[in-house]
């Protein structure tokens, strides 16, 4: 996923025209070590243009499935269970950009059986006892997120189920799993969104057995680039200059809210 510059442009043509309304008021050595400094500031944004998101763990995303899933049998060892206008929330203080990696998923059937599904690479699917699952959101190009990537991420490696008689998963940090971006988010603002599960028996006498099953997923926030801390230190500077020569000068002073 490509984000874009325009903002970090933006931002840096700002601090440009305030360095030209600074003019005399620095003295010269002063200008050039300002000027150097947004010189390294924009010499960032070319790659930007190139640059992945990265992606930190948060608890402030809460989504939980309701009760409208629509379950059909494509064929005699195929179950689907579709779901529409779901709801993510983002629960904390700030804007940010947000999404979710699935990672845990059980099924278990009517013999009293439960079966943890780990993620595998190899198939693009979770695979545990006579089934397969793959899910995708409806109406998106599949994404996903390699858990290893993920910032602060307190799952890697450790045992966790969510009760109900269920086996303990273990997530590993090369798992390249099902991940859903829902883009920026308001404090308290919520995005609709819709998604498939389909689970593909080894026999239909399996999926004839299939009774429940169970799926969880963890939130994560993207993490600002880079040059938005080069972008950061320039006001900083900036306005630590004004400060010495000019105490009225704040034309820069935009340039510290993100």
């Amino acid at each position: 996923m490509t984000k874009t510059c325009s903002h970090t442009a933006d931002a840096a043509i700002a601090a440009a025209a305030g360095l030209r309304r600074l003019g005399a008021a620095l003295r010269r050595s002063q200008l050039w070590l300002a000027g150097a400094v947004l010189a390294t500031g924009l010499g960032t944004l070319a790659p930007c243009a190139q640059a992945s998101t990265s992606w930190q763990q948060t608890d402030s995303l809460s989504s939980t499935l309701d009760d409208s899933g629509v379950y059909t049998t494509p064929t005699a060892t195929t179950g689907v269970i579709t779901f529409a206008n779901q709801i993510a929330t983002n629960t904390g203080s700030t804007a940010r950009h947000m999404g979710m990696y699935f990672g845990w998923n059980w099924i278990t059937d009517y013999a009293g059986g439960a079966s943890a599904l780990p993620w595998s690479n190899a198939t693009g699917a979770f695979v545990g006892g006579p089934v397969s699952l793959t899910i995708a959101r409806t109406g998106f190009a599949a994404q996903t997120l390699r858990i290893g990537d993920v910032l602060d991420d307190t799952w890697v490696g450790v045992p966790w189920t969510p009760g109900f008689g269920l086996p303990a998963m273990v997530s590993a940090a090369d798992w390249v799993v099902p991940f859903f971006d829902f883009g920026e988010l308001l404090p308290g603002q919520s995005v609709s969104y819709g998604m498939s599960l389909s689970y593909e028996f080894a026999s239909p006498a399996d999926l004839a057995q299939f009774q429940y099953f169970y799926t969880y997923a963890q939130g994560v926030q993207a993490v600002p680039e880079p040059v938005t801390f080069l972008l950061l230190g320039l006001a900083l500077l900036l306005l630590g200059l004004q400060r010495a020569g000019r105490p009225s000068w704040s034309a820069v002073a935009r340039l510290t809210r993100p």
